[in-house]
C-alpha cells in the first residue's frame, strides 16, 4: 500500500511585531538609555556652549521735506524700512566693512552669526550675534552696530534726511546655550533604532523551529504531543 506523500507549500509568516518588542523591552530601553548618556557626555566634553548678545535699538528718522509720498509720521517711516534694514546689516558689503573695523587678530565677524527681529506694529527691533564666548559676542555685537549705524549702505537703503540707531539699552543681554539636551535626544534616538534593528535581526537570522505550529508546516506531520521550554507563569 502506497504512503500518501505530505506536501508541504511554504508560506511567508508575518513578523510578530509587538510581541519581539514586548519580550525585548528590557534591552532596548538599556541601549536607548546607553547610547543618551554617550550623546549627552560627548556635549559635555567636546561640544562648547555658545553665547548670545542680544541688544534693542530704534530707528530713527526724519521725512524728507522735498519729497512728495510723503507718510503721516517718522513712526510710520521707521516701520516701513524695518525690513529693509534687517537685510542691510547682514549683507556681506556691511560684514565686510565690519571685519575691517573688528581688528582684533584671528577673530572674523560672520553673516550666520547675526540675527535680526522685530515687530510688525513696532520700530523698536533686536540685533544678536552668536559667538563662543560672552565677552567676544558682546565685543563683536557693538562693533557690528556702530559700523552699520555709519554705514553707507544703511543710509542708502533708506530714503530720510536723517537715520539713526538708537540704543534702548546700556549693555547688550547675554544668554548662554548649550547641546545636552540636542545631542541627548540623538543619542537616544540611535540607540532605539540600532536596539530595535537588532532584535529583528537576530530574529530573521535565527532559523530554529520555533513552536509546534511551525513544526508541523515544515515537515508536513502532525504533532501529538510536545515539551514547552518556557516557564510556565505563576498564578
Amino acid at each position: 500500500m502506497e504512503q500518501d506523500k505530505a506536501v508541504y507549500t511554504e508560506t511567508e509568516k508575518s513578523i510578530p511585531v509587538f510581541k519581539l518588542l514586548y519580550k525585548n523591552l528590557l534591552l532596548i530601553v538599556m541601549v536607548t538609555v546607553l547610547f543618551a548618556l554617550i550623546g549627552l557626555g560627548y556635549s559635555v566634553m567636546r561640544v562648547q556652549p555658545t553665547y548670545t548678545a542680544t541688544r534693542s535699538v530704534i530707528l530713527r528718522t526724519e521725512m524728507d521735506k522735498n519729497t512728495t509720498n510723503r507718510l503721516p509720521n517718522e513712526t510710520s517711516l521707521a516701520k516701513l524700512y524695518l525690513p529693509s534694514v534687517a537685510k542691510l546689516i547682514k549683507s556681506p558689503a556691511v560684514v565686510e566693512k565690519v571685519n575691517e573695523a573688528y581688528t582684533t587678530e584671528g577673530e572674523k565677524i560672520t553673516r550666520g552669526a547675526i540675527s535680526v527681529s522685530y515687530g510688525e506694529q513696532s520700530f523698536i527691533f533686536s540685533i544678536s550675534y552668536t559667538d563662543k564666548s560672552a565677552d567676544l559676542a558682546q565685543e563683536k555685537l557693538d562693533v557690528l552696530i556702530e559700523t552699520f549705524s555709519n554705514s553707507e549702505e544703511f543710509k542708502a537703503g533708506v530714503q530720510a534726511s536723517e537715520v539713526k540707531l538708537i540704543h534702548t539699552q546700556r549693555q547688550s543681554t547675554v544668554t548662554k546655550a548649550t547641546s545636552y539636551v540636542k545631542f541627548a535626544a540623538l543619542g537616544g534616538v540611535a540607540g532605539l533604532v540600532i536596539a530595535v534593528a537588532a532584535v529583528f535581526l537576530v530574529y530573521v537570522l535565527d532559523n530554529t523551529i520555533r513552536d509546534k505550529v511551525e513544526f508541523e508546516e515544515l515537515t508536513g506531520v502532525d504533532v501529538i504531543a510536545y515539551i514547552n521550554k518556557e516557564k510556565p507563569k505563576k498564578k
